[in-house]
């Protein structure tokens, strides 16, 4: 049996497209630009961000989420011929981080039924 490629992967690959890394992968394919020659434009405005960063935008590894990544895609709608927002309005909201992070775990925890205790004198086998 065969398996039919995901867009943007290959056959048997984790699929973890998200509106907005298939909506970059189209426009980086659409603009004919390799991601080193993304990464310089990018350099060139005073941002730095890693080829290695963009590859993971684009295939849903990871998303920007921190104020300087997010700057980074208002720059990329604009190398990429995008209407300024059409990638930006398409990111997930972030993931907690630190002692939000931490609280948002132990909230979950709380939360979780724990098993009965068999009332007092009775016995179990």
């Amino acid at each position: 049996m065969t398996m039919s490629p995901t867009p943007g992967g290959s056959a048997g690959d984790d699929d973890r497209s998200t509106p907005f890394s298939r909506e970059l992968r189209a426009a980086i394919k659409a603009s004919g630009l390799g991601l080193d020659r993304i990464q310089v434009r990018l350099r060139n405005r005073g941002i730095p961000i890693s080829v290695t960063a963009l590859s993971y935008w684009q295939s849903g590894k990871r998303q920007p989420e921190r104020a300087r990544s997010i700057s980074a895609v208002r720059a990329l709608e604009e190398i990429l011929g995008r209407p300024a927002g059409s990638l930006v309005r398409l990111l997930e909201p972030p993931r907690p981080r630190g002692q939000a992070a931490r609280a948002l775990r132990a909230r979950r925890r709380a939360a979780e039924p724990s098993e009965p205790t068999p009332p007092a004198g009775l016995v179990t086998s």
